[in-house]
C-alpha cells in the first residue's frame, strides 16, 4: 500500500539518478537547497510582504514609544497592549504562508529519510531482529535463514527481495525484507500509510504478531563525526536552513 507522499518518490528518485556522479553527501546536501529555494519561493508568492512590513514597522514604533514612556504607568500599559495586539496580527499574517511553505518539503523529507536512513546490510549479514510483543508460532523460511545468537533471533539479510518467508499458523504473514530497507520496521497496515507508505511491506492484517524491528545501523553520509552530525538529517536540514536564510537576504523577504 503506498501511500499518497509515495507519489512523488518515482521523480525523486530519477533526479537522485541523475545525480549519480556526486556523493551521497552532496546529492542531500542539494535536496536541501532546492528545498530551501522551493520554500522561500511558496512563502513570498503566499505572503503578503508589504502587509509584514507595516505590521513589523508598527511594532518598531510601539517598542520606541514604550521605551519613551519612561514612568508613565497607563502609557506603558497602553503602549504593551497595543504592542501585543500587533504582534498577534503579524503571526496571523505570517502563519498560513509559512504552513503552506512547509508543506512542499515534507515530500522530499519522508523521501530522504526512507532512501538514506539506513545502511544496507550485506548479503547473508546477521541482523537482529525482535518480534512484538512476541514471536510465539512465527516461523520462518528457508531453513537456516533466522539464527539465534544468547536465545535472541539473528537474520541472514537477504541478497534479493522475497527470499524470506515469515509464516503463522495461517499462512505467510511477511516476504521480504528487501535488500535495500526503508525503514526498520514492518508492522500492519495503519491509517497513517494513506499519507505515507512503508517501503519495506506489511504485515499480513490477522498476523499472530504486530510487527518486526530490524536493527538496522543509520547511514553515515559524513565519515568522522559525532552520530547527530553524521546522518542526513544534519546535511539536509543543515544546506535546507542556510539556502533559505541566504535567500531571505538576498531577496529581501519578510
Amino acid at each position: 500500500m503506498n501511500g499518497l507522499l509515495n507519489l512523488f518518490f518515482p521523480l525523486f528518485d530519477a533526479l537522485d539518478a541523475g545525480l549519480g556522479f556526486l556523493p551521497p553527501v552532496l546529492r542531500v546536501a542539494l535536496f536541501g537547497v532546492l528545498s530551501g529555494a522551493l520554500t522561500m519561493a511558496v512563502y513570498r508568492w503566499s505572503s503578503n510582504q508589504e502587509k509584514i512590513r507595516h505590521h513589523k514597522e508598527e511594532a518598531r514604533r510601539i517598542r520606541r514609544a514604550l521605551g519613551a514612556a519612561a514612568e508613565d504607568l497607563s502609557e506603558t500599559l497602553r503602549l504593551t497592549r497595543a504592542n501585543l495586539a500587533v504582534s498577534l496580527r503579524l503571526l496571523g499574517t505570517v502563519t498560513g504562508p509559512a504552513l503552506l511553505a512547509s508543506l512542499p518539503i515534507l515530500f522530499v523529507i519522508v523521501w530522504v529519510a526512507t532512501r538514506y536512513g539506513w545502511e544496507p546490510p550485506p548479503a547473508a549479514a546477521p541482523v537482529a531482529i525482535t518480534f512484538e510483543p512476541a514471536r510465539d508460532g512465527v516461523v520462518v523460511e528457508p531453513e537456516g535463514a533466522l539464527l539465534e545468537d544468547g536465545g535472541e533471533p539473528v537474520l541472514r539479510w537477504p541478497a534479493t527481495a522475497g527470499e524470506i518467508r515469515f509464516r503463522d499458523a495461517e499462512g505467510v504473514i511477511y516476504v521480504g525484507p528487501p535488500p535495500e530497507p526503508g525503514a526498520d520496521v514492518v508492522h500492519k497496515p495503519r491509517w497513517w500509510n494513506l499519507l505515507l507508505g512503508n517501503e519495506m511491506g506489511y504485515l499480513r492484517e490477522d498476523a499472530a504478531i504486530e510487527a518486526i524491528r530490524f536493527e538496522l545501523a543509520p547511514r553515515r553520509l559524513i565519515p568522522v563525526g559525532p552520530g547527530w552530525l553524521t546522518g542526513w538529517e544534519a546535511v539536509y536540514f543543515g544546506s535546507l536552513l542556510i539556502a533559505s536564510l541566504l535567500l531571505k537576504i538576498a531577496f529581501r523577504i519578510d
